[in-house]
């Protein structure tokens, strides 16, 4: 019995397997009979007409989804262009910078040379002066406390060393101010417009190449306005396919709406599969594609009805095992209980032999009871 059992659960397990599978092949028929507009006839009519609805509001959705990816794609795509030149950019304002204190440390080389114009070039080198002079100072005091130290012993010679350590110092703090004040006197350079009049080929390839900087600078910044424009853009666009909020938010409202409605759309291809097939005879002519779904089903079908018949005959093996169990369990209660009828019929008898000994006992005594009534009465 527990193996029919679990054999009829196998069977079970099985057709629930097909009716899935065939629940599948017969929204696949509705699916195609939809997509190739074959069920566009006065019998399927509203069941077409329904899928149909849901299939073309799925594509909307679906296209209204694929917009707004493709415009984040293209909004991170512009931001990554839009670094990539602000990279670039970066870089030309640090190569700038360099390439204005070389201008600036070339044209003090010409004007130390003595060929500049005084005129022309009239305080522009005050600072600069200024500095070289201090750091001319510096090291003429170095070596004059150097000079000092000869002949002295070494412990007299410390406080003079302290003092040479901090001259020392002074001049790299110098030295440092100086190289801040070539991109200075570079810039100054420029604004006063005084390139031109340094006739040194260095200087002229430096501004030659100040000037390509700056072209290429210039050509940025206007990719960098037309990047900005087509980001606002994207973005209203975004905006307005988002109904004011965020695109991730709006891209999963989206998923839940389309999930939502897949599955009607599962459920109303069901449909129109099955309202196909219950059809008696449709002047319709079907591609191999539905008539393989349709011999699919089919094939199903009796597998499925294999497996029902199966059940049936285990599951009447089981009641006829059920029953001729219930029979041979009565079977013997009748057999005990007609045992006991047995059994209280021999009571009975014995009862009814005592019964008629206790009357006929009954009877004597009553005969010798009334035979000394009447010896008793003539004495009396």
């Amino acid at each position: 019995m527990a193996k029919k059992k679990t054999a009829i659960h196998e069977h079970q397990s099985t057709v629930d397997e097909i009716d899935f599978s065939i629940e599948r092949h017969v929204e696949e028929l509705g699916a195609v009979l939809l997509d190739k507009g074959l069920a566009d006839i006065d019998e399927l009519k509203d069941s077409y007409e329904r899928s149909l609805q849901i299939h073309e509001s799925i594509k909307g959705l679906e296209k209204q989804r694929e917009k707004i990816r493709t415009s984040l794609d293209r909004q991170s795509a512009l931001k990554e262009q839009a670094a990539q030149i602000e990279g670039q950019d970066k870089l030309y304002q640090d190569n700038f910078r360099k390439l204005i204190g070389t201008l600036g440390a070339h044209t003090y080389r010409v004007y130390r040379s003595g060929i500049l114009d005084q005129d022309d070039f009239s305080g522009i080198f005050s600072e600069i002066n200024k500095i070289e002079g201090e750091i001319k100072e510096k090291k003429e005091k170095i070596k004059d406390l150097s000079g000092s130290q000869e002949g002295k012993k070494l412990f007299q010679r410390f406080p003079a060393g302290t003092r040479i350590t901090m001259v020392r110092a002074s001049i790299r703090r110098l030295e440092k101010k100086l190289e801040g004040a070539f991109p200075k006197l570079g810039e100054e350079l420029l604004e006063k417009n005084l390139s031109d009049k340094i006739p040194d080929e260095q200087v002229q390839s430096v501004m030659a190449n100040l000037k390509q900087q700056e072209e290429g600078s210039a050509e940025r910044g206007k990719e960098l306005e037309k990047l900005q424009s087509a980001r606002e853009r994207e973005e209203q666009k975004l905006t307005n396919l988002c109904d004011e909020i965020s695109p991730e938010k709006k891209i999963k409202a989206l998923d839940d709406e389309i999930s939502g409605k897949q599955e009607k759309l599962f459920q109303q291809n069901r449909e129109l599969g099955q309202a196909f097939l219950l059809q008696p005879s449709l002047d319709v002519e079907v591609p191999k594609e539905v008539s393989t779904i349709i011999q699919r089903i089919e094939e199903l079908r009796e597998q499925k009805q294999n497996h029902e018949s199966r059940i049936q005959v285990l599951q009447s093996e089981l009641e006829i095992d059920d029953l001729q169990d219930d029979v041979r369990k009565k079977e013997e209660q009748i057999s005990r209980l007609e045992k006991k009828i047995n059994e209280s019929k021999q009571e009975i008898e014995t009862l009814r032999e005592d019964l008629i000994r206790g009357t006929g006992r009954i009877q004597e005594l009553r005969k010798i009871v009334q035979a000394r009534e009447e010896k008793e009465e003539p004495s009396s």
